[in-house]
């Protein structure tokens, strides 16, 4: 998966967020492809941070303007990534957990 490139945190974080949303969605009763869109967004959803480096990820104190510009881009066109990744079934979808 993509987000492994990152680190393991990123990825489990981002799968229990999608988690949640599923589950969350479900109690309130939203269509099951709705329930895919949401966990497919949720999932990618730090997507961006692959992108930026861990020097401004674990910096301590306010960012540069030049280092939140630097998270800011890659977050904007990871934005369409999860867009284009909403549209449509993927490897990992959460067709198991919606029909559970």
């Amino acid at each position: 998966m993509l987000l492994e490139t990152k680190d393991s945190y990123t990825l489990n974080h981002s799968r229990g967020v999608a988690e949640l949303c599923l589950s969350l969605g479900k109690r309130l009763g939203i269509t099951e492809l709705d329930l895919f869109q949401i966990w497919t967004a949720a999932l990618f959803h730090d997507v961006g941070k692959i992108a930026v480096p861990d020097s401004i990820l674990l910096k301590r104190g306010r960012l540069t303007d030049r280092e939140f510009d630097t998270v800011s881009y890659p977050t904007a066109k990871a934005g369409g990534l999860q867009l284009e990744a909403a549209s449509g079934p993927t490897d990992e979808g959460p067709s198991a957990s919606v029909s559970k």
